[in-house]
């Protein structure tokens, strides 16, 4: 038998795995999220603003949010109400005026409905799907279930992460109202990439998060 006709060794099904893993990390359902999270939709004026950018990345998530229908009684009444803004790094050591802002001053109401918006344009792909997750799961809801939605989807997003298990945690998720987040399960095998997909949770977490007294 001669050399030629000598089956080689072949690294193929190493670059295989690697590529089907690739495949399904940017699969076309986060593709076609990411695209809707690759702009500004951010709030001016805004009652909460965040911005919270990923070390390990560099991705950078801008949250806002306002009491629905703030922004038009501020273009006719004139000034923002001014509740505040701030800068995040890390793990959440804050810069700027603070990480906690209001809870909807001017809003008429202690639990308003809020609208949210946020900038993921200097973002990964994955940080850009995720922003898209979130303000599509936040859409028309009080500022208190916004805050509770943002705590299940935290819990049940970073579930899933660990264990990748989408049918173990498809139930936790869909409970929580979360049912899209499970296209980032091939990503608990890409350790690196988990803190790019929690990135707009966290921002928006700490921007909603109560005020503290003094």
């Amino acid at each position: 038998m001669s050399r030629d006709s000598e089956p080689s060794a072949k690294p193929e099904p190493m670059a295989s795995a690697g590529t089907d893993l690739a495949e399904r990390l940017y699969s076309d359902q986060i593709k076609d999220y990411a695209k809707r999270g690759d702009r500004d939709a951010s709030l001016e004026p805004a009652s909460w603003r965040l911005l919270k950018r990923n070390p390990t990345c560099g991705s950078q998530v801008l949250f806002t949010a306002r009491p629905l229908g703030l922004g038009a009684a501020n273009d006719e009444a004139g000034p923002d109400i001014g509740t505040g803004s701030g800068t995040s790094t890390g793990s959440g050591t804050s810069t700027g005026s603070g990480t906690s802002t209001s809870s909807g001053t001017g809003s008429g109401s202690d639990d308003p409905h809020l609208e949210i918006g946020c900038d993921a344009r200097r973002a990964c792909l994955l940080t850009q799907a995720a922003t898209a997750a979130l303000s599509e799961g936040l859409e028309g809801l009080r500022l208190s279930q916004v805050r509770a939605k943002l705590e299940d989807g935290h819990a049940a997003l970073q579930s899933l992460l660990q264990t990748g298990s989408a049918g173990q945690d498809a139930e936790m998720l869909a409970a929580s109202g979360w049912a899209n987040l499970v296209m980032f399960a091939p990503a608990a095998r890409v350790r690196a990439r988990h803190s790019s997909i929690l990135l707009p949770f966290l921002t928006a977490s700490q921007a909603l998060a109560p005020a503290q007294a003094d």
